[in-house]
């Protein structure tokens, strides 16, 4: 949205949250930033831990899928290739770690 004096932004994230910006007002690269959270409770958090369980078991299936695509690769030739994606493996690994020890921390 455009006020004539500057640029404004306006995010809405499925309800979760949402983030106002305001860019442009004269002062060169100044913003504002507003976050409004509107949890309303235990049903929200039960909806979180849902979704995280159901991202954290979606993750693990795609680094089985890529841990396979490494092996295709290495077995190409593409040696490399396969580094850089079992790199990739190593780092959704501790990515994924975190999130179960989230799930274990949401009361």
């Amino acid at each position: 949205m455009h006020d004539g004096s500057g640029h404004v932004h306006e995010h809405n994230h499925d309800g979760l949250h949402h983030h106002e910006h305001t860019e442009g007002c004269g002062n060169a690269g100044e913003h504002a930033h507003g976050h409004h959270h509107g949890f309303a409770g235990q049903a929200d958090v039960n909806q979180i831990k849902h979704i995280l369980g159901y991202m954290l078991d979606h993750n693990r299936e795609h680094a089985n899928e890529l841990t396979g695509m490494s092996a295709k690769l290495r077995g190409a030739g593409q040696t490399e290739a396969a580094d850089a994606l079992d790199e990739s493996i190593k780092l959704m690994g501790s990515g994924n770690d975190q999130l179960a020890l989230t799930l274990t921390k949401i009361k």
